[in-house]
């Protein structure tokens, strides 16, 4: 066989194999109307100044089969008029106008109009690879899978490169095809809860009623903690195919101290929802425990105003039981959610946390200045002055 039939040959395999998970054409209303095999959901909302980005990363993918409904979300900067001028270039777009309700309201309108085989969603300050949709259609397609995973890249705003990976997370799911089951008590710690570096089969979401909440922060988390656990075939694709824009002050992560409440809120709403779904025992509610635990952690600790942590810590001891816990042995190691619930006001609360600072100062202290601490130091000395010699040559 000469090498040019083989060539051939690959040439109309791949053609085949790519024909074969792809949408076929239908002239069903006499003219050229395709199937839709991704439709793209972005809420807009004062990002006129990224949406360039976001937009062109969209309709220049490789897969043409898809459908892009921007959600403007009551935007008071010119970016209805931008997505206008992408609108009348490209018959893609479909452009839907709301009151300013956040993005969760946002991307359940796109929901409601979206007809393609697959949901995929995007913040409007962040932009994909251009073979990402492609890719991730033939693997949900090849696995049949509900929800398909891929990595993500960190895009600093103010240095305008890419700066981070969410590096690991490959890491933790199994080969091929996989349930929440697979993942165990570490399913919220191994999944992160954005939709943007997931693709979701649409007839999987409206069987079972997956929603975002009306919020505004977090909305997210409710969506796809929920989908998680339900998903019967998820799969994993060690690429990094959006790029995720930090160093955005406008954005509601880059005012992460602003309405913290929300973070409890949303871990209410799941508890509830895993509840009613019949999915709150085992492994999935030990996942969540350990989750709520190092929430509370992170969003009682970080510097506040004073009537901003007060607030925060008001809101966390109304909803601590039996709101995130059923009981105080599921606080654990959660010394916050301990003091917030021993606490009779804010100011025991700060007292409390003032106390076991200065026992968790004295006890690093015994341990740096311990018999074992003193050996390591000396054993350590000899070499860390070959280091320090070494550079100076």
């Amino acid at each position: 066989m000469s090498l040019k039939s083989i060539v051939f040959d690959e040439a109309v395999f791949c053609h085949e194999a790519w024909t074969l998970f792809m949408p076929q054409w239908s002239t069903a209303s006499g003219g050229e109307d395709m199937s839709i095999a991704v439709s793209v959901i972005v809420p807009v909302y004062n990002t006129a100044r990224y949406l360039n980005q976001c937009i062109d990363s969209i309709i220049n993918q490789s897969l043409k089969e898809i459908e892009i409904i921007f959600v403007d979300d009551g935007s008071t900067d010119n970016s209805v008029e931008i997505l206008q001028q992408y609108q009348a270039k490209d018959s893609r777009i479909k452009i839907i106008r709301q009151e300013n309700k956040y993005a969760g309201v946002a991307r359940n309108r796109g929901m409601e109009e979206a007809t393609g085989k697959y949901l995929s969603f995007l913040d409007s300050d962040d932009f994909f690879d251009l073979d990402m949709l492609k890719e991730c259609y033939l693997c949900a397609e090849e696995n049949q899978a509900d929800i398909v995973i891929f990595g993500y890249k960190l895009y600093d705003d103010e240095l305008q490169k890419i700066t981070g990976y969410n590096l690991g997370q490959g890491r933790n799911f199994p080969k091929g095809v996989f349930t929440a089951d697979d993942l165990g008590e570490n399913l919220y710690q191994a999944v992160n809860p954005a939709p943007w570096n997931k693709l979701f089969r649409r007839e999987f979401v409206e069987a079972h009623h997956l929603r975002f909440e009306a919020i505004k922060k977090s909305n997210d988390m409710y969506f796809t903690y929920l989908a998680l656990p339900q998903a019967e075939r998820m799969v994993y694709i060690d690429r990094k195919f959006v790029s995720y824009r930090i160093g955005n002050p406008g954005s509601i992560q880059g005012n992460a101290n602003r309405g913290t409440e929300t973070f409890v809120d949303v871990r209410v709403s799941i508890k509830k929802g895993l509840k009613e779904i019949g999915k709150y025992s085992g492994a999935i509610k030990k996942s969540f425990l350990k989750n709520a635990r190092a929430r509370i952690n992170a969003i009682i600790t970080p510097p506040y105003e004073r009537e901003a942590l007060e607030m925060c810590y008001q809101h966390v001891k109304e909803q601590l039981i039996p709101g995130i816990f059923d009981s105080t042995e599921e606080f654990e190691d959660c010394c916050i959610a301990k003091s917030v619930f021993e606490s009779s006001d804010f100011t025991d609360f700060l007292l409390r946390q003032l106390v076991t600072e200065k026992e968790d100062r004295e006890k690093n202290y015994i341990s740096r200045s311990s018999w074992k601490a003193r050996v390591g130091k000396l054993i350590l000395k000899v070499p860390k002055k070959i280091l320090v010699r070494h550079k100076h040559y």
